[in-house]
């Protein structure tokens, strides 16, 4: 190599207030953090007075029929509901017949389209029989859901807004999924009659487990 062009090139890499090393033409966009989980661990609030409703909880996903209005319930995982709350390990693995491809609108990308996921919801049983109760962790704002990936994937960007009602509704993305389990945020924020839902796998803070009769 011609030394002159050499030391050019090591030139071009200073900066006015000395020298830096060169940086990529393309600075890399900062992933969102991830909440990657195996299992689930719950004491739920008042959770004592469901001890006699519940024995139970298990992790449901729905599987979609060929009629989009009937979906069948399949259970995943389970464990014992006992003294105000609940322990469930996370399989490893989902079938793949209960494994959706999700399509994002315009604004959102995904650096992994083939992604596929499934969502799932924490029932409460008794003898074997499904109760009114659903288990739900949040607060005010924010709420959680379980989504199981089947390979890594970034989601981020925002779809366009949508009206809901006389209301300005949107949502954005910032979701880093690990293969397998993911705790997904989703966080409301709310000015006038203009709203966001914002879908993060960043950890928030100040949730609680509830039981929730519906």
């Amino acid at each position: 190599m011609n030394r002159n062009i050499f030391l050019a090139g090591l030139l071009s890499c200073a900066v006015a207030a000395g020298i830096s090393s060169c940086k990529k033409e393309k600075e890399k966009t900062e992933e969102p953090e991830s909440s990657a989980i195996t299992e689930i661990r719950a004491t739920v609030r008042d959770g004592n007075s469901y001890n006699n409703s519940v024995d139970s909880v298990k992790v449901v996903t729905y599987v979609w029929d060929t009629d989009p209005k009937y979906s069948t319930p399949v259970v995943v995982a389970g464990g014992k509901y006992e003294n105000g709350g609940f322990r469930i390990a996370l399989p490893a693995s989902v079938k793949a017949e209960y494994l959706y491809s999700r399509d994002f609108p315009e604004g959102v990308s995904v650096s992994n389209p083939a992604v596929k996921t499934a969502e799932v919801y924490l029932h409460g049983y008794k003898n074997g029989e499904r109760t009114v109760f659903s288990f739900w962790y949040e607060n005010d704002g924010t709420d959680v859901e379980y989504h199981y990936a089947d390979r890594d994937a970034i989601i981020t960007g925002a779809a366009p807004p949508y009206d809901d009602k006389g209301n300005t509704g949107q949502n954005t993305y910032a979701i880093s999924y690990k293969k397998g389990w993911n705790m997904v945020y989703r966080v409301k924020t709310q000015s006038g009659k203009e709203y966001t839902y914002h879908h993060t796998t960043t950890p928030q803070t100040g949730l609680e487990w509830f039981a929730n009769d519906h």
